[in-house]
């Protein structure tokens, strides 16, 4: 079924449900957002227990069945990386599988993610800018939106939501004043 599947498939908003690592149980320690507008993308992590932002990365991706490949334009970390994941669906869920080199160490994983919200290619919009001083990059798909952006040593990352007329900000990470305004 992978092979069918089409980049416009994953449009929408993703919530994990949970992550497995080294084949060990699957748990879930943080929210975690997935925003795919068209081949923009935007993620966004947080610790339930004390939230405090974990990452946020944001930019394209790019479908090559059964892989997509993430390009980091903006990540909390750093910019410039990319991750690879297998995606497949079963039973209604987005199944990622892939692996992350940590300190040398090849880790693999597994992410089960949940459809929050689906969307079409006119219900996103996504505005990004990269020039030597800032990377910014703000995905809206439909009700929901990521925004985030890294000047110089200084990263600020937000995530809101369109409720009742009005942008509410659910999480945010630096000062998000810089947002703007979504087109709703």
């Amino acid at each position: 079924m992978s092979s069918e599947l089409t980049q416009a498939d994953f449009i929408g908003v993703w919530r994990r449900e949970s992550l497995s690592i080294k084949g060990q149980e699957p748990f879930e320690n943080e929210n975690v957002f997935w925003l795919h507008a068209g081949k923009h993308f935007a993620d966004i992590r947080w610790s339930i227990e004390t939230g405090e932002i974990t990452s946020a990365f944001a930019g394209v991706a790019s479908w090559n069945a059964p892989e997509m490949k993430f390009q980091h334009d903006v990540d909390s970390s750093r910019v410039g990386s990319e991750d690879v994941g297998v995606l497949s669906f079963r039973d209604g869920k987005l199944i990622e599988q892939g692996e992350a080199v940590l300190e040398n160490d090849i880790i693999p994983f597994e992410e089960i993610w949940l459809p929050v919200a689906g969307a079409t290619g006119d219900d996103c919009s996504v505005d990004f800018l990269r020039d030597d001083k800032t990377h910014r990059y703000v995905v809206r798909v439909g009700a929901y939106a990521i925004g985030m952006r890294r000047e110089g040593d200084v990263f600020s990352a937000g995530f809101w939501q369109f409720l009742e007329g009005v942008w509410n900000l659910e999480f945010s990470f630096g000062d998000v004043s810089w947002r703007g305004s979504f087109d709703a």
